[in-house]
């Protein structure tokens, strides 16, 4: 973890919700990493916007808010379009290393969005479960890790052919 102290920004990408609107678990387990780091290293959030809603007594950079209004992941508000956002609000501030708070299996493909939007993107070290709820709004987060595995490698093959990885 000694390169995180020379981060300039913390993304916190969130799980989604739960069927019924509310924060599912996951986002509850990001929103304290992010907030781990903000108070060891003083690192600035940018976070979608479950994210923030979960630690809602945190100030933040940047609150990335689907602009339809909902909150399911879509062709146009995805992984790409939250780092847009966060790229955005860091070219402001000239923020250029970023470390990136995710679900573990979704975090890899946040880093390489990050660093394909030039971005030196670090991997925050997260819990390794407790993430997945029955009532997830995403059905992969639903079925447990080997579904979310399943539909994240799909995402990932969109991904490289849309040029986002």
């Amino acid at each position: 973890e000694p390169q995180l102290q020379n981060a300039d920004v913390v993304f916190a990408f969130s799980t989604g919700r739960l069927r019924d609107g509310s924060l599912g678990p996951g986002d509850f387990l990001i929103a304290q990493t992010a907030e781990d780091l903000y108070r060891r290293y003083g690192l600035p959030i940018i976070a979608q916007e479950e994210i923030a809603m979960a630690a809602s007594h945190l100030e933040f950079a940047g609150v990335a808010r689907d602009p339809g209004g909902g909150w399911k992941s879509s062709q146009s508000w995805n992984t790409a379009a939250i780092t847009d956002y966060a790229a955005a609000v860091c070219r402001k501030h000239e923020w250029r290393t970023a470390v990136i708070c995710a679900i573990p299996a979704h975090q890899p493909r946040c880093i390489w969005v990050a660093e394909r939007r030039e971005f030196v993107a670090l991997s925050a070290r997260m819990p390794s479960s407790g993430y997945y709820h029955p009532d997830h709004g995403m059905r992969s987060l639903r079925g447990g890790e080997l579904r979310f595995r399943l539909r994240e490698l799909a995402v990932r093959l969109l991904f490289l052919k849309q040029g986002d990885i």
